[in-house]
């Protein structure tokens, strides 16, 4: 059974993350697929470039929610070619921006104060548990 989000809707969490980018200069295409599309699946939902990093996709996730399979597909292709790929909300959008040095968190203010950690579940995770579950009956 897939997990239960929870909190602001997927498109309300990836609004404040675009927003937050594009502050910093970072330009910013959508790729958001809200319908069906002819957009390879499991591609990430914002494509982000800027000369501090090139290239970069981000999937955006409300908390408790679940990457797809393909998009863990699309997650690993990232990484072999050596592109940033982020998962989250606002926190891992600016833990990003951060350690690309568009950002810093002002002094004496705690990131705890300024956004949390979402927790995002891998779809593979669920699968390899259900799959487990069965041998065991």
């Amino acid at each position: 059974m897939a997990s239960q989000a929870s909190g602001p809707l997927e498109r309300d969490v990836q609004r404040t993350v675009r927003d937050l980018f594009e502050r910093v200069g970072v330009k910013v295409g959508n790729h958001s697929q809200f319908r069906p599309s002819n957009v390879h699946l499991g591609t990430g939902d914002l494509y982000l470039r800027h000369p501090r990093f090139r290239d970069a996709w981000f999937e955006t996730k409300r908390e408790g929610g679940e990457q797809s399979l393909d998009q863990e597909t699309f997650e690993a292709a990232c990484k072999w070619a050596g592109v940033h790929y982020v998962i989250g909300g606002k926190y891992e959008a600016l833990r990003f921006l951060e350690s690309v040095g568009l950002w810093r968190l002002p002094a004496g203010v705690e990131m705890s104060q300024v956004a949390t950690p979402t927790t995002v579940h891998r779809a593979s995770e669920r699968i390899a548990r259900a799959a487990e579950r069965k041998a065991k009956r």
